[in-house]
Parts: C-alpha cells; structure tokens; sequence
C-alpha cells in the first residue's frame, strides 16, 4: 500500500496493492500501471479528477426563446464531454447560432457533433467551441448557420474539448 501526500511528481508508477490519493494531493503520473486499486479522493478537492454536473447554455443574440434540455458534462482531468439538446421557438433571426455557457474554460478550438429531426435544412451543418467558451454553428459551405435556419427544429449537441 502505498499514500501519496502533498506535490507528487511520478514518472513511472507501478502498483501491485492499493494506491491512495488524499484529496489534497496534486499528482501527476506520466505512465501508472497497477494490478491493484488507484483510489481518488471524494472530497471538494477531488474535481480536478473526475466531476459531472449540469450546466446552462445561452443562446447569444437570439431575440426569441431558445429552449435547452439535457445540459450535462463529464469532466476527467482536463477533458469535459459534454452534450445538449436545443429547441428553437421559431423566431425569424438571421444571427449565427452561438451558444455559451460552457462550465469550464476552454483551450484551443475543437470540433463539435450536431444531430437534428429537420432534414435537409441541417445537411452538413457543423460547429466548433473556441477559447472565448462559445460554440458557433456553420453551415455546410462554412457560412453562418443561423436561428432562422433552426426554426422551431430541435439539434442535439455533443462535444469533448480540452480545458485551459
């Protein structure tokens, strides 16, 4: 058995009993191999491991009512998975999609799944979230894919992205 406390550097950690990680340690291991158990803290401190959670999505310079269901994420480490379903009210605005809200800071841009019940309309539509934690929609030539073309349509958004 072995505890780790306080700042720990490991290159190479290899564990054949039980590795415990108070909550106030900050660890890093560039290779971990065991065969026993790795046990990760359960208190306040533990959220730089694993957290899951809701979150609240805005639809930026939308001028109707975007209805948003489903906001959750799953962060390990500095990867958040995070997924939303989106339901326009139908409110003609020629705006891009830009949705914020995001729980965590994010680093670089990454892309972005979408899925949606409006057929045709949504055929090659794309999105990415950048470092300003704001996930803009395109349309298939790379055009601005706006509320009016969501309509009173519903997307289902699903993404993973790294945090700063």
């Amino acid at each position: 058995n072995q505890t780790l406390n306080g700042t720990t550097t490991v290159d190479n950690l290899t564990a054949t009993g039980t590795v415990t990680i108070p909550s106030s340690t900050n660890l890093s291991v560039t290779n971990l191999t065991t065969t026993g158990i790795v046990q990760i803290p359960s208190g306040t401190d533990a959220n730089h491991f694993y957290q899951e959670g809701t979150f609240t999505p805005v639809a930026n310079d939308y001028s109707g009512t975007m209805n948003f269901e489903f906001a959750h994420y799953t962060k390990v480490g500095r990867m958040v998975n995070f997924a939303f379903k989106m339901t326009g009210d139908g409110t003609t605005d020629s705006s891009q999609i830009a949705i914020s809200g995001f729980p965590f800071a994010v680093l670089a841009e990454h892309p972005v799944s979408l899925s949606s019940n409006a057929g045709d309309v949504f055929e090659g539509a794309n999105a990415m979230v950048n470092t300003a934690e704001i996930c803009y929609f395109y349309n298939k030539n790379g055009g601005a894919f706006t509320y009016t073309n969501l309509g009173s349509s519903y997307m289902r958004v699903q993404g993973t992205y790294m945090t700063a």
